[in-house]
């Protein structure tokens, strides 16, 4: 016999508040919950004429998962002689999830009808884990055109996160952008208008990564529920490392975007070079320290190439007659 009982709460809650001409704020928070329950029983049966088992193992385990999200974010938009125009955003961003877990296992009930652990006269195991994490940071960006025709972007976020060592919990991420519509020039109007449309760009950023590091890898890790010489034990299961750091992709990229036909007909083609450096990985340790590995920054990945798209848009045209 086996039964669940599970739900997933969700609750979303902003707003957009028009503070001046042009300038608005946006905070939003949400809260995503799931919670889970199961339990297992296994009645006594007959196998085969003669063995009739009674193990009657038993589980139950339960699961709960809370998530908090804000954010708060303004936004200024403004335009100058209609020729300059102005977008600002500056905000705040903060996360927050935590996880519990509860399981254990008995066999050796006395009768079928109690299909509960507690029925259990022989306990087998039990097991337990709390787990939370959350980052929060601040970001902003402006941007700034000239006639659409010129084009800039300069953003930044500063962010942290629990997970990361005590030494390096905060990244700075800064990125820059310039595009130039050249169709938009005065000397472009020898082109037949809607005949060919160029714009180029580049950019460079700097972007972090800490996934697939784990809530406590920074801390190091126990193990516990043994025995040593009769008593309860603590073990040391992972090492720590308070200077465990973001991991950062830098990556610069140049590129075009060529139209043909009123943007019937589009080619899109980028060189780009990407260095990731303090890559998050596993180091072998010797034998001697009493570890396998440490989860350290160690070592650096570079990518470059030639990337290009080429699509088309088909516009279907309404044709009608009049019939007589």
């Amino acid at each position: 016999m086996s039964r669940g009982l599970g739900d997933v709460y969700k609750r979303q809650v902003d707003a957009d508040w028009t503070i001046l001409p042009g300038l608005s704020f946006k905070p939003a928070l949400s809260l995503f919950e799931v919670n889970s329950n199961n339990y297992t029983f296994w009645d006594a049966f007959w196998n085969g004429p003669r063995d009739y088992i009674t193990t009657r193992n038993a589980n139950a385990d339960t699961y709960k998962w809370r998530q908090y999200q804000a954010d708060a974010v303004f936004n200024y938009v403004k335009s100058f002689n209609e020729k300059h125009n102005l977008n600002v955003t500056a905000g705040y961003a903060y996360y927050f999830r935590k996880e519990a877990r509860l399981a254990a296992a008995g066999r050796g009930a006395s009768t079928d009808l109690i299909p509960t652990l507690n029925a259990s006269s022989v306990p087998v195991s039990v097991s337990s884990s709390i787990t939370e994490r959350s980052m929060q940071g601040i970001f902003a960006r402006i941007g700034y055109d000239y006639k659409d025709k010129y084009l800039i972007s300069v953003s930044a976020r500063y962010d942290g996160a629990s997970n990361l060592g005590t030494n390096n919990k905060w990244g700075f991420f800064p990125g820059v952008s310039l595009g130039w519509h050249v169709d938009k020039e005065k000397f472009w109007s020898f082109m037949p208008e809607n005949l060919m449309r160029l714009k180029l760009r580049a950019s460079y950023g700097v972007n972090g990564n800490i996934s697939g590091l784990g809530d406590y890898t920074a801390q190091g890790s126990y193990s516990v529920g043994s025995k040593y010489l009769g008593n309860a034990g603590i073990t040391m299961g992972t090492m720590a490392n308070q200077d465990l750091s973001w991991e950062e992709s830098k990556t610069f990229d140049i590129g075009t975007d060529i139209s043909f036909f009123n943007n019937r007909l589009n080619f899109i083609f980028d060189y780009f070079n990407r260095t990731t450096d303090n890559l998050l990985t596993n180091r072998t340790l010797p034998h001697s320290t009493g570890f396998g590995s440490i989860f350290t920054n160690l070592g650096r990945l570079q990518n470059r190439g030639i990337e290009s798209v080429s699509y088309t848009h088909l516009r279907a045209h309404e044709t009608s007659q009049d019939l007589v």
